[in-house]
């Protein structure tokens, strides 16, 4: 992975941002969100569509923050052209951090 460590980014998701990468030539974003009073973080592909590729609920109370075992499970699953984060990680492009 180029652009940050691993450690940061788990550090970032867990404190609520954003992270936005280039993987295959294609952009994704893992990012949380909030549906019907429920918190998720989600990963989407970007380009060259928008779509929600993987979904974990965090809690309906996100002022703690995103657990890390919910992180876990989001760079684990493998919704990035059959590879999780962790395995692309090799191939991955930090671009930003909102």
């Amino acid at each position: 992975m180029t652009g940050n460590t691993m450690e940061e980014i788990y550090e970032y998701l867990e404190h609520g941002h954003e992270v936005e990468f280039e993987y295959l030539n294609n952009i994704y974003m893992i990012q949380p969100n909030e549906t019907n009073g429920k918190n998720y973080l989600d990963i989407y592909i970007c380009e060259p569509y928008y779509e929600r590729l993987c979904r974990e609920y965090i809690s309906d109370d996100f002022d703690e923050g995103v657990p890390r075992k919910v992180v876990d499970a989001v760079l684990n699953n493998r919704c990035l052209n059959g590879k999780s984060f962790m395995e692309a990680e090799a191939y991955i492009t930090i671009t930003v951090i909102y």
